[in-house]
């Protein structure tokens, strides 16, 4: 006890003694206070969800679409030959004239005959003597008095004036140029009086039925096109109809195109050939989604699509290939069936966040189709 006394008595150890106290009061008062009630953490999904935007949409389903090449194309003949003189000669007729339309066999120009019809007689005269010195020699071979080099020379002189007189009726023929089928004469560079040599040209005669709407198509169309394809035509706002009766295989080095060729009646050669023309091509049935186009909008890469609503109720960018329109609007292929579109709102919602949506009925987003239609 005095021992207590004496440490209290010194000042250090008094302080010392009141502050390991007080120490051991503020530990106790912490471990019997009891704990606060922590609040709850919120979930981090719930903190990074945003808020549910209201739209419009329509459960969209496909159909079949027929789709409908248009091709820019120019009228050409089916055939154009240009008739050559195969002799010489001075024009003496020109029965038809420049834009007339001529049947198969049809006299189109006339050389003088000079003395070709003279040539003729004489080659057929020629070849009555052969022929009866050719039987002379049989008759003799057969009583055994001719020799087999005198009935091989009577048969050489026999076949030598057949062929002289073949060459002269040809020589004859040659002077009348006819036409080589059914069209028209659309050329005529000679006049009466000229003299044309051998490879001249007397006329042009272009056929016209069937006329040929000749176009180009990009390589990525190239490969739906196959002859016999049903197609149709437009010529100065008239309706032509036909097939496709011949598709290129080779690019053109230039454009990268290839050429095609339509083949359309025209009935009495009434349409003619160089004029600006459209053409038409049934493609293959498929199946495809028609929309507004003014739902149509650009991804972050710039690709052409629409906005949708996946299994999720989330907002999904879908690209899309625009395929043709007509009066319901756009057809695009590249979409789910059935696809929930987002109509309305599209353009307030962002990708992958999540929508209340209420459905419109068909006659609403018909309604609304016809509302953006040119």
């Amino acid at each position: 006890m005095n021992a207590i006394r004496s440490l209290w008595a010194q000042k250090n150890y008094r302080l010392a003694i009141i502050i390991a106290s007080v120490l051991s009061l503020w530990m106790l008062s912490g471990l019997l206070k009891p704990e606060r009630e922590q609040p709850a953490r919120a979930e981090p999904d719930a903190v990074n969800e945003p808020a549910r935007e209201s739209v419009r949409a329509a459960i969209v389903r496909a159909e079949p679409y027929q789709r409908q090449l248009r091709v820019r194309a120019r009228t050409e003949p089916n055939r154009a030959v240009d008739v050559r003189a195969e002799t010489s000669g001075r024009v003496v007729a020109l029965p038809v004239a420049e834009g007339a339309s001529v049947r198969k066999g049809d006299l189109i120009c006339e050389l003088a005959e000079e003395d070709r019809a003279l040539k003729v007689q004489e080659a057929e005269v020629n070849l009555r003597k052969a022929q009866i010195d050719f039987d002379g020699s049989q008759r003799l071979k057969s009583q055994g008095y001719q020799s087999q080099s005198a009935i091989a020379a009577a048969e050489a002189a026999l076949s030598q004036a057949r062929s002289a007189l073949k060459r002269q009726q040809l020589e004859l023929a040659y002077t009348q140029l006819r036409a080589p089928f059914d069209g028209v004469v659309n050329r005529r560079p000679v006049e009466l009086g000229a003299f044309m040599q051998r490879g001249d040209v007397c006329a042009t005669v272009i056929d016209l039925d069937p006329l040929v709407l000749a176009g180009q198509v990009a390589e990525n169309e190239v490969f739906a096109l196959k002859a016999g394809q049903t197609a149709s035509g437009r010529v100065n706002g008239r309706q032509v109809d036909g097939s496709v009766r011949y598709v290129s295989r080779d690019a053109e080095p230039q454009t990268r195109a290839f050429l095609m060729e339509v083949a359309v009646a025209n009935p009495g050669q009434a349409i003619g050939g160089g004029l600006t023309s459209e053409l038409f091509i049934d493609l293959p049935v498929q199946p495809a989604h028609a929309i507004s186009p003014a739902l149509l909008a650009l991804g972050d890469e710039g690709s052409v699509g629409v906005k949708i609503i996946d299994a999720d109720e989330r907002v999904a960018f879908m690209p899309v290939t625009i395929l043709g329109d007509n009066t319901r609007g756009v057809w695009v292929s590249g979409l789910p069936d059935p696809v929930t579109l987002i109509t309305v709102g599209q353009e307030y919602v962002a990708v992958g966040h999540p929508v209340d949506y209420v459905l419109e009925t068909q006659q609403e987003t018909a309604a609304e189709t016809a509302e953006v239609q040119p």
